[in-house]
């Protein structure tokens, strides 16, 4: 799972720092697509992978977006561009809803876009876009979506021990824990509040379980004997029902994976 996350994390930044470098592109955008599309792009290859429609049809609202804060010069393009908005900002709605945008700050957003948009269609002939800024501003560090699962040589051996403990085997949610499947969603209770994860990962190897959020970042990665603690103590619980947000997840990408149509644009990758 680490190495799956790891490699679309890649995937997505390379493909968005060539479209960043071979279009020029308003500030705004550039961020834009460095910030939130990025993160809708990782939960669209990492629910879909890279390369399904939905990956496609990302990619391809990335090229609209992109083509559309572009001067236009001439009328169809113009027209080209008043008939693409409507279905481009329909697409950017979800997926900024899908990572977790109230719509407020959607809202907020779509205005400054339109203010590119205006200029676009105005000011012909002209080269830049909106404040006229061409950015190649270096993309800011994220917190990682997992940290490192392995951090002991000695874990293994740990592990061992701890199987080896009679009273680990003895405890009633031993077999629950052991059979645990992927995709198990368990819900955390701590002082913080509780906390919802799906198990991603399970290492047979140090037996360690790791629990990511809806957002695919890390909520709990605890060895064996630490969750079964928590089952025994009522501080972890399996969630039988499947989240509501891990469904709508699924409407989204299958929402995309419609985003076709005569009017979308290729650009150069």
């Amino acid at each position: 799972m680490t190495d799956m996350i790891l490699e679309v994390k890649g995937i997505v930044a390379r493909e968005i720092d060539r479209k960043i470098k071979t279009n020029p592109m308003p500030e705004l955008i550039g961020e834009f697509l460095k910030g939130p599309w990025k993160e809708v792009m990782k939960i669209v290859g990492l629910r879909d992978g890279c390369g399904g429609k939905a990956w496609q049809a990302a990619i391809r609202v990335m090229d609209d977006m992109i083509w559309s804060v572009q001067p236009k010069s001439l009328l169809k393009e113009r027209q080209r561009l008043l008939a693409l908005i409507p279905k481009l900002l329909h697409a950017l709605r979800e997926g900024l809803l899908l990572i977790g945008y109230e719509p407020e700050e959607i809202n907020a957003f779509f205005k400054k876009l339109e203010k590119i948009h205006i200029h676009c269609v105005n000011a012909a002939k002209r080269n830049e876009a909106a404040d006229g800024q061409v950015t190649a501003s270096k993309d800011q560090a994220k917190q990682e979506l997992l940290r490192d699962i392995v951090k002991q040589s000695d874990k293994n051996k740990a592990f061992q021990q701890d199987l080896a403990d009679p009273a680990l085997s003895k405890s009633r949610f031993f077999p629950v824990v052991q059979s645990m499947a992927l995709g198990t969603w368990v819900e955390f209770q701590d002082q913080q509040g509780v906390k919802r994860g799906k198990l991603a990962w399970k290492c047979d190897f140090t037996g360690e379980f790791t629990f990511l959020d809806r957002m695919y970042k890390v909520i709990a990665d605890v060895p064996m004997k630490d969750l079964l603690r928590q089952f025994e103590y009522g501080k972890a619980r399996i969630v039988n029902e499947v989240p509501f947000w891990d469904r709508a997840v699924d409407t989204v990408i299958n929402s995309m994976k419609l985003y076709t149509g005569r009017d979308t644009v290729h650009l150069a990758s």
